[in-house]
């Protein structure tokens, strides 16, 4: 089948997002490859008749090990001897894999399957890049177990990957409208809604509503809001002009809020609507105080805090935290601005709702809304947050490597994670042993970085496990507090919060 036709054979990311794509793809049944580009990373994604098959990257060896390693399907002894037979051939390690024949055809296909899934997954997170759409024949053989249907791929890579914020962002300029279906609404929630939880699920709607108010469940997660966002791409919905507004707002949401865009009423022949006299509302303002709103939080913003920002309470509940933020998008959307004549203030409106987005997002996630309280606190810094980011990303590539059996280079990932979060055991348990398992065992440092986890989790069997494996193998033996390197170490550790570990 021929591309897309109303999607360019080429383009950029950033006019042209990876699920569009991926779902003028799925609409089209097109026959051929996708090939995407960031920087030095290449991806190509194989599909047939509108359906995912296999995803290409430069890591492709490791991964498929490393899945089947993870499936249990592939041994830490037959991984050695794949391995080997790789360097000797010397040829790929799938190819390897293929020649010794010592996993079942049908678990290399689930593992490619599976690592091909996880592969395009990640591009959903790509901000910006290049892609082609390059046609070709119809492959025989191709197996129905390594089929992905690139719908339910849109639907997790949407909810995984992308933000409330730019989930929702379609639906701003209707917000206050009716939503109705189209003829192919019915058809694309029985599959969107299929394997969900009846909260995530979409709702029959009749057009009687507004959009908060029709779609106020959906609204609470982003996996409801990636639902909303393929119906809208797919033109599964179509808006009212106008419809019945619903009696009261429903429970963490504001729908009636209304939105003042002149004071002439004579122009357009009709009445506007009152605003509403709800004290729990708040009033819109006039076009000129907005315009000092606005400017006096682009002043601000590197100062005001995430509950400032959203006009709640430190201990606002979620349902505050979304009610504040719809609100807050009724006010400084940039696309509501034209109305009000303040067009020129589009780039610090956008910036300043931009934060909005970010505290939004931030106080919606307990966990990060927990670090940010933290933060807040005082009991750790931004940078702090960002090296305690970094150094689990590092971490994660080493645990990948470490499955895979290749020790050596998990340390080149395990070093620089101790270096940014020295005071999580788990990392220097990882290096500490990382270091005795690699071709030229540390001894010393193994001990000094297993001997510091223990110190910082003394009731870990794990660790105490492993330190007394790396002593007892050691031609030295050194002990715990002996004037090594360990020791050394440990000596000039001091926790980043100031707790005794």
């Amino acid at each position: 089948m021929p591309a897309p036709t109303h999607l360019p054979a080429m383009g950029w990311l950033r006019d042209i997002s990876i699920p569009r794509i991926l779902l003028a793809c799925s609409e089209s049944r097109f026959q051929g490859h996708l090939s995407l580009e960031r920087g030095s990373h290449r991806v190509k994604l194989h599909i047939e008749a509108g359906a995912l098959f296999l995803v290409e990257c430069d890591t492709d060896d490791h991964d498929l090990l490393a899945e089947l390693v993870r499936a249990g399907a592939l041994s830490p002894v037959q991984l050695e001897h794949v391995q080997a037979r790789a360097r000797s051939q010397p040829c790929s390690e799938t190819v390897a894999l293929l020649a010794m024949k010592c996993v079942p055809a049908t678990e290399i296909l689930k593992a490619l399957k599976s690592s091909s899934r996880q592969r395009a997954l990640d591009c959903f997170a790509w901000p910006d890049g290049h892609y082609r759409l390059s046609c070709e024949k119809p492959q025989a053989g191709r197996s129905d177990t390594s089929r992905i249907e690139l719908l339910k791929l849109v639907q997790e890579g949407l909810s995984r990957q992308w933000s409330f914020e730019r989930l929702i962002e379609p639906f701003w300029p209707n917000i206050e409208r009716c939503p109705k279906p189209t003829g192919r609404f019915g058809a694309l929630i029985e599959l969107l809604n299929k394997d969900l939880t009846p909260a995530d699920r979409v709702p029959a709607i009749d057009g009687t509503q507004v959009f908060t108010a029709a779609f106020q469940d959906l609204l609470r997660s982003r996996r409801g809001a990636s639902n909303l966002w393929i119906l809208n791409e797919l033109g599964a919905l179509a808006y009212t002009s106008s419809g019945p507004r619903t009696e009261s707002a429903p429970n963490g949401l504001s729908p009636d809020i209304e939105i003042q865009v002149s004071q002439d009423t004579t122009s357009t022949g009709r009445t506007l609507p009152k605003p509403s006299t709800d004290p729990a509302l708040p009033s819109r303002p006039s076009a000129e105080s907005l315009r000092k709103q606005i400017e006096k939080w682009a002043q601000a913003l590197d100062d005001v805090d995430h509950f400032t920002l959203l006009d709640i309470t430190p201990d606002a509940s979620r349902g505050d935290i979304k009610k504040a933020y719809l609100a807050a998008a009724k006010t400084y959307h940039p696309d509501r601005l034209a109305a009000l004549g303040l067009e020129d203030l589009r780039p610090t409106a956008s910036e300043v709702f931009a934060r909005m987005g970010e505290a939004f997002e931030t106080l919606s996630d307990p966990s990060a809304r927990s670090d940010y309280e933290a933060m807040q606190r005082g009991e750790y810094s931004r940078q702090d947050a960002q090296q305690a980011a970094q150094a689990e990303t590092l971490y994660r590539k080493a645990e990948v490597l470490i499955k895979m059996g290749d020790f050596d280079k998990a340390i080149d990932f395990l070093r620089p994670a101790v270096e940014l979060w020295g005071e999580e055991p788990e990392y220097q348990n990882a290096l500490g042993w990382a270091l005795f398992k690699k071709r030229e065992p540390e001894f010393s440092a193994a001990v000094d970085h297993l001997s510091l986890a223990l110190k910082l989790h003394p009731s870990d069997a794990q660790i105490q496990k492993r330190l007394h494996t790396v002593r007892l193998a050691s031609p030295k033996a050194p002990e715990p507090h002996s004037g090594d390197r360990g020791t050394s170490a440990q000596e000039q550790f001091t926790p980043r919060f100031g707790k005794n570990p």
